[in-house]
């Protein structure tokens, strides 16, 4: 077996590894997902985050980590953009939706004045 060959090898083992320790993960993980946006919610919400970390016996660089995850969950759930700019971009589509409707009023109101006369 050649050195090439070996290390093929060795990283096609690895990535079954890995694959295998994620879908174990994935079972393990909706409630301590719960768990870990708690937390972070509380040490937002204190203000305090070591006092948080050390409360719940954790280290303040996991509190960041989880912290991170959080913030790119969010940010992918939005599509990448912010909170504010989804409520403008819902903003600015009602205000367009608003005046089609105003446009059709009139449209029907000029048919109604035509057809009655």
């Amino acid at each position: 077996m050649t050195r090439a060959d070996r290390k093929l090898t060795y990283r096609e083992d690895n990535a079954d590894n890995a694959t295998l320790l994620l879908r174990r993960l994935a079972r393990l993980r909706p409630d301590m997902l719960q768990q870990d946006c708690k937390l972070v919610q509380e040490g937002i919400k204190s203000g305090n985050v070591s006092e948080t970390c050390r409360r719940h016996g954790i280290a303040a660089n996991l509190f960041y980590r989880w912290k991170d995850e959080a913030e790119q969950g969010a940010k992918a759930a939005l599509g990448g953009r912010s909170a504010a700019a989804a409520e403008t971009e819902k903003d600015h589509r009602i205000r367009q939706l608003e005046r089609t409707l105003g446009r059709k009023s009139l449209e029907i109101e000029i048919l109604k004045n035509v057809v009655g006369e």
